[in-house]
């Protein structure tokens, strides 16, 4: 008020001083403004669906990139192994100078005639090779279409891993914001509470106990509310470091069937070991422990070659007549082994040792499959109940609010009532949001389980996202 009084004063000084001061109180208005209220010009939060945080984890997750990179030499396992089968072409060029001395001594090992001459030699070869028999190979080869399919297999179940983390990683920042803002309304509530207990201590009509209690409750509620802040705060980093920006989850309104699944069926957990990625890679695994003992064992028979080689020879000096030759012969080349030591008996063993504990981790990996479809399905009937509890929960919490805000109106109840009211329906809100995403990571993880992920269903929100082909 002091400051708009001068303003006015000095503006009624001339009219050159008016203009001058009338800017200088513009640009302060201005600021003011900008500083009460510079949230006005900047942007709005980036939301994010989560199909497309699925995608931003697809395009940036380091763990997926690693599995990707690993599919990506996994499959030239069978382009190696099928190198085993195709002809070899060599191709050998030597060319250098030399010199040869020759001479006589005379008799008494006195110096006689000694001549020195200096030539260049050259050298052309190509050797063409084609295995005919090499059991060995064939089972490289065969070895090598197995870790090409397993490759793919693990980076599919990499792929299903990935959209649950990020789905997991979704939810949480949801959760934990709703809670924070739940936890917000209870400490404001009971920080009016405290203080209202305080004016009815001091005048008699509380006692100093409910007052204490009301405080002690307040710092509870205030201590709690800091870690969980911090948990939301490192949960928000995580979610912009997979995304790549800051961006807020977009809440979804969702409606599963109320139709409880029960245990796994004999039909659901057939189509389980059937689509598996995480069994099938399992299964693959046996295969190529199957194929390396092949080769190992293809140690001890011999091998047939097609052996093909031209030779080009040159050899010439200033002094004399060059020498000039070339060869070539074509036929078979049969190697057989006789003794090695006991190497080959012993990588015998050891990889049917391999073999052995790759059947045995496919089993376990087969178990562990039944139990998470009954874990899966377990969970998705108790999101549903509770996705039942929370609707009725927000239902009773809404009616709730209206009610206190009309009675405060009128004077019935207090402020810290309205505050209760509004800590409920954020309790409300909290629950409704963890009941929905935990039906919503189950679906997943049973969709995942199936090894259909691409054609979950719309109601998820991420139905799309693998027929974009990511």
């Amino acid at each position: 008020m002091a400051l708009t009084n001068v303003f006015r004063m000095a503006l009624a000084s001339n009219s050159n001083q008016r203009k001058s001061l009338g800017l200088l109180w513009g640009a302060l208005v201005f600021t003011s403004a900008l500083l009460a209220g510079g949230s006005v010009f900047a942007q709005a939060p980036t939301t994010v669906t989560l199909e497309q945080f699925i995608r931003g984890a697809l395009e940036r997750d380091p763990e997926f990139l690693a599995a990707k990179a690993a599919r990506d030499a996994g499959i030239e396992n069978e382009n190696i192994g099928l190198a085993g089968l195709l002809p070899s072409v060599t191709l050998t060029a030597s060319e250098y100078p030399d010199s040869e001395t020759k001479g006589r001594s005379n008799f008494g090992g006195r110096t006689g005639s000694w001549t020195t001459t200096n030539y260049d030699s050259s050298n052309r070869s190509i050797i063409i090779r084609q295995p005919i028999i090499r059991l060995r190979n064939w089972a490289a080869y065969l070895q090598g279409m197995s870790q090409a399919e397993q490759a793919e297999a693990r980076l599919r179940f990499a792929k299903y891993q990935t959209v649950l983390r990020a789905t997991e990683l979704y939810r949480d920042h949801l959760v934990l914001g709703a809670e924070v803002r739940a936890l917000r309304s209870q400490f404001a509530f009971w920080q009016a509470r405290a203080r209202q207990l305080d004016e009815m201590r001091a005048k008699g009509l509380a006692a100093i106990t409910d007052a204490l209690e009301a405080t002690a409750e307040e710092s509870n509620i205030q201590r709690e509310l800091a870690a969980k802040e911090k948990e939301f705060a490192f949960t928000s980093s995580k979610f912009e470091l997979i995304f790549g920006s800051k961006a807020q989850p977009v809440r979804m309104q969702i409606t599963p069937s109320n139709k409880t699944l029960g245990n796994a069926s004999p039909e659901l957990i057939d189509q389980i070991l059937q689509n598996n990625p995480e069994l099938k890679a399992a299964q693959d695994a046996i295969r190529i422990a199957e194929y390396e003992l092949r080769k190992v064992n293809a140690d001890h028979f011999p091998t047939v070659d097609i052996v093909g080689n031209r030779t080009y020879e040159n050899s010439a000096s200033s002094t004399s007549i060059g020498r000039e030759s070339k060869t070539s012969n074509l036929g078979l080349q049969l190697t057989l082994p006789l003794f090695q030591g006991g190497q080959v008996t012993s990588s015998a063993r050891q990889a049917g040792a391999n073999l052995r504990r790759a059947q045995f981790d496919a089993q376990t990996v087969r178990h562990k499959l039944q139990n998470d479809a009954n874990r899966v399905l377990g969970e998705i009937d108790t999101a549903i109940k509770h996705i039942e509890y929370a609707k009725r929960l927000s239902l009773y919490a809404d009616t709730n609010l209206v009610s206190i805000r009309q009675q405060q109106s009128l004077g019935f109840k207090t402020s810290p009532d309205l505050l209760q009211a509004e800590f409920l329906k954020q309790k409300s809100v909290a629950e409704e949001v963890a009941a929905q995403y935990a039906w919503i990571t189950a679906e997943i993880t049973l969709a995942a389980l199936q090894g259909n992920l691409e054609t979950l269903h719309q109601q998820t929100g991420i139905g799309s996202v693998f027929s974009s082909g990511l």
